[in-house]
């Protein structure tokens, strides 16, 4: 018998044992038809099945969620702008080409301008789809 141990309405662990013994913070178990789906850690029971937790949370907070994530991703890119512009008034070569430089300054305005015109009745977090950063960035810039 699979057991779906739920905390509040979040899936918290499932087991494939009858004999597995309830932490002492969970006071109550419900039951729940759950038509053999395999739900994921971190989903939520809602209106009768399982569905992300991104889902399940309003828009607002959504749009919220993207604003935060996005946030993060502008201040590691100032100083390339900073040296950028700092090299040119300094009459000196500058580490990025032209085109470099404008690519990154309209990935910085795509980022600025998201989650405004961004789809967000999608399943899951990882399904958004973002602002493509410029190829010559290495991941985490």
């Amino acid at each position: 018998m699979k057991v779906l141990i739920l905390k509040d309405v979040h899936l918290v662990d499932s087991v494939e044992d009858d004999s597995y013994i309830l932490p002492e913070e969970v006071t109550h178990l419900t039951v729940i038809d759950w038509n053999g789906a395999t739900p994921n850690v971190g989903e939520i029971f809602k209106d009768g099945t399982f569905m992300s937790t991104w889902t399940a949370v309003p828009i607002e907070r959504r749009t919220s969620t993207l604003r935060t994530k996005r946030d993060s991703l502008l201040p590691p890119m100032d100083s390339l702008v900073t040296r950028h512009r700092d090299q040119i008034d300094a009459s000196q070569a500058t580490t990025l080409t032209t085109e470099q430089y404008q690519e990154l300054l309209t990935y910085r305005q795509a980022l600025r301008d998201f989650p405004e015109n961004v789809d967000l009745n999608v399943d899951s977090f990882d399904d958004i789809v973002w602002p493509t950063p410029p190829s010559f960035l290495t991941p985490g810039v």
